[in-house]
């Protein structure tokens, strides 16, 4: 298991938990994140350090809820993540028993969640608007992230996508408008996109961010 800083611009304080699956969360500030990095990091460490010690014991898996809300961390802290979000050991919840989480934050936002192989990362779906480049109209339509692909649909139910953008080399940045946000190939075309809330223009910076960055380490 890792912990690690994904401070971007749509996620100042944001950060990742990656086992099987990637997650994404935002602390509400700064302090807060720095404090969530050393408690998961000491919990971490100590979990790996027992387990050297005790190669040939198995130990079942458990929730990330439940690591943090192991008796002191019960009271301290909050995260919000999906129930079938899994830590690979039931060391670092029992190891986390024993930190010292009085100044620990007391909630984080779940953002998303993807698989940490090269070959499923980063699949997401819903409704976006994007703007027309030539009338500058708002066209609703469904797109998908796949296979670190952007495919869109006329509709949620389509089978076949009237277009998709190969993720490699792009960049995603906010734009002016409110909840937009521009996403750059490296081709030097661009387009606006408008999320429905906060929260889904998080998901989808997060996730095309993300594949971005497992493009470049191909």
């Amino acid at each position: 298991m890792k912990v690690q800083d994904r401070k971007t611009e749509v996620l100042p304080n944001g950060f990742s938990i990656t086992d099987q699956k990637l997650y994404v969360f935002e602390a509400k500030g700064a302090e807060e994140k720095e404090k969530w990095l050393e408690v998961l990091e000491e919990a971490i460490k100590r979990s790996t350090e027992e387990q050297a010690q005790h190669m040939n014991v198995v130990f079942p898996t458990n929730t990330l809820s439940t690591l943090l809300r192991k008796k002191k961390l019960r009271a301290q802290a909050e995260l919000e993540v999906p129930a079938e979000a899994k830590v690979s050991s039931t060391e670092v919840a029992r190891q986390s028993d024993e930190i010292d989480t009085t100044m620990a934050p007391r909630r984080l936002s779940f953002i998303c969640d993807t698989e940490a192989g090269l070959d499923a990362f980063c699949q997401t779906s819903g409704y976006l608007k994007q703007k027309s480049r030539i009338y500058e109209l708002w066209r609703r339509k469904w797109y998908e992230v796949s296979g670190l692909q952007l495919f869109s649909f006329g509709h949620h139910d389509d089978k076949d996508p009237v277009g998709f953008q190969p993720l490699r080399g792009c960049k995603v940045s906010l734009a002016r408008v409110p909840l937009c946000f521009e996403l750059s190939t490296a081709g030097g075309m661009s387009c606006v996109m408008q999320a429905d809330s906060e929260h889904d223009l998080k998901r989808w910076m997060t996730v095309l961010t993300l594949a971005s960055e497992v493009v470049d380490t191909v």
